[in-house]
């Protein structure tokens, strides 16, 4: 697979779903790829997949333990032409199974548009995003999470309700994102100020948030609404390290004992050529 145009839509289990973008950035083509075998299957695009403006999509990647197959989620959201992601009117389910090489389309009885950036997250066998209820006044943001078994949506809280947090009197306000730590769904809160980066990471373990760290961050040089994703922790026998990355082509590696932090550049100075890190 030559992987330019090609984005990643989700990994589980050592897999890729990957998404094919055509000359007019317009989705082309999915693909589920095993890197090591380079073993691919070609996924038919959605037959009810609706175009034009108005649509938005957000997908999601995971493993269904109860029938041993691997599914597709994709939302669609669906609103009237050049009305903008703040009045969706509608959602879909285009569901995916590799095991029957068919799509179905779910529909959801509640309006909501997705808040997080980028897609769904897989963890427990359910795809986890994050998500703004449009029928509640304000910023009533909620874990939306699509069960692969029950093919069923239900809600979980955050860890700290978004508007509370001790983040939200600053410059640009408080934002969260989602990943996964150590196996388990994982949350960070993160605020930018003028010249530094404050973050909260949480970790959902045996059903219950646990706080993992905190830590202040220099940002300069990176513009203007710069968003973090947790993407590792591990224990080297003698420190627990905690890794994030950012969307400025950069990783953030904070030990816990001493609460020090390092930022490591991932672009190629010389080619300014930059990656998206994807840990299988």
């Amino acid at each position: 697979v030559h992987l330019q145009r090609y984005k990643i839509l989700g990994t589980c289990n050592g897999l890729l779903c990957l998404g094919h973008y055509s000359a007019a950035c317009s989705l082309s083509g999915i693909i589920f790829l095993n890197p090591l075998t380079e073993k691919q299957w070609r996924l038919p695009l959605p037959p009810f997949r609706p175009k034009g403006e108005g649509y938005f999509y957000q997908y999601g990647f995971g493993y269904d333990e109860a029938s041993d197959q691997y599914k597709l989620v994709v939302l669609d959201e669906i609103g009237s032409s050049n009305c903008g992601r703040d009045n969706i009117k509608s959602h879909d389910v285009l569901l995916y199974s590799l095991k029957s090489s068919s799509w179905k389309k779910l529909a959801i009885d509640q309006a909501f548009t997705t808040y997080m950036r980028g897609n769904g997250v897989f963890s427990n066998y359910a795809v986890h995003w994050l998500i703004r209820d449009s029928s509640v006044l304000g910023d009533d943001v909620f874990i939306g999470t699509f069960d692969l078994s029950t093919e069923k949506f239900s809600k979980l809280p955050l860890p700290v309700p978004l508007p509370k947090t001790e983040f939200a009197n600053n410059n640009t306000g408080c934002n969260i994102s989602l990943g996964i730590l150590g196996g388990c769904l994982s949350a960070v809160f993160y605020a930018q100020h003028n010249d530094y980066l404050t973050a909260e990471v949480w970790q959902m373990n045996e059903g219950s948030w646990k706080p993992l760290a905190e830590m202040k961050l220099p940002c300069v040089g990176w513009g203007e609404s710069v968003a973090l994703t947790p993407m590792a922790c591990w224990n080297d026998g003698s420190y627990h390290h905690l890794l994030l990355q950012t969307d400025r082509n950069s990783l953030i590696l904070h030990t816990l004992e001493g609460n020090s932090t390092k930022v490591i550049d991932i672009v190629n100075k010389q080619s300014q050529a930059m990656g998206r890190l994807c840990l299988l």
